[in-house]
């Protein structure tokens, strides 16, 4: 069979990773979300026609005129509607097939409730007409990415962490350690920090930029005492991100007077009701991070800093290995 007649989709809470068996990377990457506009095209006077549905990449240009969701929350489908378009962009857009032509391998989470897999199993087979499916836990398909059959997996994704111990290509279940604390608990906390910091920042439209500023500054310490106090001593870890922003500008309408554009900086005290908006222009700014550089990953260890009761990532891997079998410990080294 040809390769391109086997796809393989990694459902993930905060990217959907897509493309064909035998290919060293995935086809496409693009963000696990589904946007509506907030206000219909006829109601709007921008140039530009939103759909009704937008997905993936997307969504993130348009973030300030979009209403979001996340199909996915902890690794597990909530939304099946928004996840149908999902897959539908992955499909058809993506990866341009014709899904009866095709086998389709998907990734499951290892604590993933049995009627999700025959849910997603019926609406591969049903609605898409796929010729086969099949469901792989993604730890497993991490070892065997390596070559390898037996070892400990720390599987860490947007919405979830999971530790999912594995023996000759047999992951254990019972022992299986689950952390609700991820990439996207990591961006909320850093948007809480540079808050204090005196930036003003919605945890909404602001949520793409700071999780840039996360994937680029943003780094684990070996000693956080230490760098905390050489943080607060000295600006040797601060590091300057400058970003663009989207200003709205709004379109005076007065029957009789001259048409004129107004700044919203400007139109706080006037009535609204007599404005469109009409026009974006972006503006450059700069945002200074210091100590947020590594404050916002330690939630990972020490979920305390977000009020989550728990081990953290290092205490969840330390039980994991004590409750293996005593001759299966030494394999995971």
């Amino acid at each position: 069979m040809d390769n391109r007649n086997v796809v393989v989709c990694d459902n993930g809470t905060g990217y959907v990773k897509c493309g064909f068996s035998g290919e060293n990377f995935p086809t496409s990457v693009f963000p696990c979300v589904v946007g509506r506009p907030m206000l219909h095209y006829e109601e709007s006077l921008t140039e530009q026609e939103l759909k009704d549905i937008v997905v993936g990449k997307s969504c993130a240009d348009l973030q300030h005129q979009l209403d979001v969701s996340y199909p996915l929350n902890n690794g597990i489908v909530q939304n099946w509607d928004d996840m149908c378009h999902v897959w539908d962009h992955a499909f058809y857009n993506e990866l341009k097939i014709n899904p009866p032509d095709c086998k389709i391998l998907l990734t499951d989470s290892p604590l993933n409730p049995l009627k999700n897999i025959e849910k997603m199993g019926e609406m591969m087979f049903e609605k898409y007409n796929f010729a086969g499916v099949n469901f792989q836990i993604q730890a497993v398909l991490t070892l065997y990415a390596q070559g390898l059959l037996t070892g400990l997996v720390i599987e860490s994704g947007d919405g979830v962490i999971h530790v999912v111990p594995i023996v000759d290509g047999c992951p254990y279940p019972h022992i299986n350690k689950q952390m609700n604390i991820a990439g996207r608990h990591i961006t909320s906390y850093l948007v809480d920090l540079l808050s204090r910091r005196g930036y003003a920042l919605d945890r909404t439209t602001d949520f793409e930029t700071v999780r840039e500023i996360k994937e680029k500054l943003c780094y684990l310490s070996y000693n956080y005492k230490r760098e905390y106090q050489l943080g607060i001593e000295t600006t040797i870890l601060v590091k300057n991100y400058t970003y663009e922003f989207l200003v709205k500008i709004l379109f005076l309408k007065i029957e009789g007077q001259k048409s004129c554009y107004v700044d919203t900086s400007i139109c706080s005290s006037m009535n609204l009701n007599s404005y469109a908006f009409q026009n974006f222009c972006f503006r450059m700014e700069g945002i200074k991070v210091g100590t947020e550089r590594f404050q916002a990953p330690e939630v990972l260890f020490t979920p305390e800093l977000i009020d989550v009761e728990g081990d953290g990532m290092a205490d969840m891997v330390f039980r994991c290995i004590q409750e293996m079998d005593i001759d299966n410990r030494m394999t995971r080294v």
